[in-house]
């Protein structure tokens, strides 16, 4: 008997370990994440597309758009079911910034889960647009 409850507190263990380790790569399912890599290999796993959004905090545009665009229900609604979404700073991230050959900020970037790059933008953009 104490071998079976060991047994299950082991396993129990275990699967609430992976549950951490799941809920902080994306932080909830309609919840955008800072943390490029856990975005990445989330995409892989899930076979989900990572959509990159570059910005910083003096930018006006990048601003705009966290209040209008990304932060919409509606967009949220498909966070972690048609897509991965991250936020960089690009002021904390140089190196992604290069890597992506970021010109203007706000940027985004999508990814399939492979790892190739299907589409990019530059700019302000309405949720309407983003959407799309």
């Amino acid at each position: 008997m104490k071998t079976s409850r060991l047994f299950l507190m082991s396993i129990l263990a275990v699967w609430t370990i992976n549950s951490s380790i799941q809920a902080a790569e994306i932080n909830g399912p309609n919840q955008w994440t800072h943390d490029y890599g856990a975005a990445r290999r989330l995409s892989k796993k899930l076979g989900l597309p990572v959509i990159v959004h570059i910005h910083a905090s003096w930018c006006g545009p990048c601003q705009q758009m966290e209040r209008e665009t990304l932060g919409s229900r509606q967009l949220r609604s498909h966070m972690g079911t048609s897509f991965i979404g991250v936020k960089i700073d690009s002021d904390q991230e140089p190196g992604l910034v290069e890597a992506f050959r970021i010109q203007s900020l706000p940027s985004d970037i999508v990814i399939a889960p492979g790892g190739r790059i299907v589409d990019r933008s530059a700019g302000y953009q309405t949720r309407g647009q983003y959407i799309a």
